[in-house]
């Protein structure tokens, strides 16, 4: 069973603002900024959802029924922010597992003895930790796919009321930029 992972914190700040935004979409003033803000949400959100990784930093827990190895379901992780507690918030040591960083996307690997769970508790280890991308390390290509996304979608708007067809399927040429990006596993 897949381990149940919920995000705590949007990011902050979107990787495109308004202002590139309209720029790229060659939109002035006049722009509609709501709808503009709602794709580039739209936009980050779909490549997450490709890609497995974060465009922008948010927080995360992730939920396991036991201390057993996991793969983040998000990256890139920030290794400083993982915290593992279990039961009632009991910090689990950090001695007790190793973070394999080299992996894309990393992995956690428990190890040493350790501490009985709570046999009535559901899912009694969570594991918090942080995961994106910043204005300083983001791949151009996401930037990229995230702004070609924006302008399909802009694209195909209705110019009377500005409500975008979400079921137009997405061209190839933005799915072309974000294959590097999905992380690849070797056995």
């Amino acid at each position: 069973m897949a381990a149940p992972v919920k995000r705590i914190k949007e990011p902050e700040n979107e990787l495109i603002n308004i202002p590139s935004a309209k720029d790229f979409l060659r939109e002035g003033a006049n722009a509609q900024e709501l709808v503009i803000s709602d794709l580039i949400i739209t936009s980050r959100e779909w490549l997450e959802e490709e890609t497995g990784r974060n465009f922008g930093k948010s927080n995360y827990e992730l939920y396991l029924e036991g201390f057993h190895d996991f793969t983040f379901p998000r990256s890139p992780v920030d290794i400083d922010s993982v915290e593992i507690t279990y039961n009632n918030n009991e910090a689990l040591p950090a001695q007790n597992f190793t973070i394999v960083s080299e992996e894309d996307p990393p992995r956690v690997v428990f190890k040493n003895v350790l501490p009985n769970l709570d046999d009535d508790r559901f899912y009694p280890v969570k594991v918090s930790f942080t995961s994106g991308y910043t204005d300083s390390n983001v791949p151009k290509r996401a930037l990229t796919a995230m702004k070609l996304l924006m302008s399909f979608y802009y694209g195909n708007r209705d110019p009377g009321s500005g409500k975008v067809d979400y079921t137009i399927p997405i061209p190839s040429r933005i799915r072309h930029f974000i294959g590097p990006l999905k992380p690849r596993r070797f056995l």
